[in-house]
């Protein structure tokens, strides 16, 4: 019975995982992933999610402060960090 749920739930956080990504909310991708990670070190698929999820959410973030800040940029050392 533990290993049905067990596997319901993944599934679930998969699914939940992909339609993040579809959506591009990478960082509620990455949560996603992390938890499958944490019920199942080896889940294939949390693993590839999280390669593809991790950068972009990183990336997201910079842009939307960016965005939301636009003073910062006025700061050389901050300038530089949100170039690619």
């Amino acid at each position: 019975m533990a290993a049905a749920a067990t596997a319901q739930r993944l599934a679930s956080l998969k699914n939940s995982g992909l339609a993040d990504e579809r959506g591009e909310r990478w960082q509620a991708a990455v949560d996603a992933y992390e938890q499958a990670q944490k019920i199942d070190p080896n889940v294939l698929f949390a693993a590839e999610g999280l390669a593809r999820s991790r950068d972009r959410a990183r990336l997201d973030k910079q842009f939307r402060t960016a965005i939301e800040q636009p003073e910062r940029l006025a700061d050389a050392k901050v300038a530089a960090a949100t170039e690619l």
